[in-house]
């Protein structure tokens, strides 16, 4: 689920040194188990995640996992 709430109730940051959480820059997290982000029915390996879930977390615009 993607929240992106009204600019009047955004978090406003105290100190100048905090980036501005604007649209191009917000955090977009995806949340995934590496040894069950595959479909198969195994535990899957780093190897696999990286090769074929983080290609596709990237182009679906996730920037954090």
């Amino acid at each position: 689920m993607y929240w992106n709430p009204p600019k009047e109730e955004k978090h406003k940051w105290k100190h100048e040194n905090v980036i501005d959480n604007d649209e191009d820059k917000s955090l977009r997290i995806y949340e995934a188990h590496v040894g069950m982000a595959q479909e198969d029915g195994k535990v899957s390996t780093y190897r696999e995640f990286i090769e074929n879930i983080l290609p596709r977390i990237k182009k679906a615009g996730y920037n954090a996992i």
